[in-house]
């Protein structure tokens, strides 16, 4: 909303294509919540899609890169928009000289579909508490969900001052 404020002063007609964007966001997010089955991965995809359309305006010193091998797999609804959210607001967006990066990838194996989210913001210890006085519930639900909805799992690795790398496994067989 602060994006689409400033914009609103300095360039109404993108203020309007970013509201338009924000709109088939907000809708995503409304219809995700009555989910209680698997989406698939394009669906996801697109919806984050809508979410950067606004954050890249936000945010035009950021890059992000896509390396998806593979498209056709199912997972709960809001699993890959926390995941990108997380790695732009405490990890790209920190960058001191203004060179983030995050890229989105999917691959998969014999067995797994895999889905990353990795950025070279800041780092930090995930063993520590974060004491900025938010909750971070976002990766627990979204943890709680991959395992209760295609038992799936979620891993974090984080070098402090450097990078941050999530990865999502889910099994082709359930």
């Amino acid at each position: 909303l602060n994006t689409i404020y400033y914009l609103c002063k300095s360039d109404s007609e993108k203020a309007a294509e970013v509201v338009a964007k924000f709109s088939d966001y907000l809708r995503g997010n409304m219809d995700s919540i009555t989910k209680k089955t698997t989406i698939p991965f394009k669906q996801e995809l697109q919806h984050v899609e809508n979410y950067l359309s606004i954050e890249r305006v936000r945010f035009p010193e950021i890059k992000f890169i896509y390396n998806i091998e593979v498209t056709d797999f199912l997972l709960p609804a809001l699993t890959l928009q926390p995941l990108v959210e997380n790695a732009i607001r405490y990890g790209a967006s920190k960058r001191e000289d203004e060179m983030g990066k995050v890229v989105i990838s999917t691959w998969e194996d014999e067995n797994h579909y895999y889905m990353q989210v990795e950025d070279n913001g800041t780092g930090f210890d995930p063993r520590e508490t974060q004491a900025d006085g938010r909750s971070h519930i976002g990766i627990t639900n979204t943890e709680a969900r991959l395992e209760k909805m295609c038992k799936g799992s979620l891993k974090i690795e984080s070098i402090k001052g450097e990078s941050t790398t999530v990865t999502v496994c889910i099994p082709k067989v359930v």
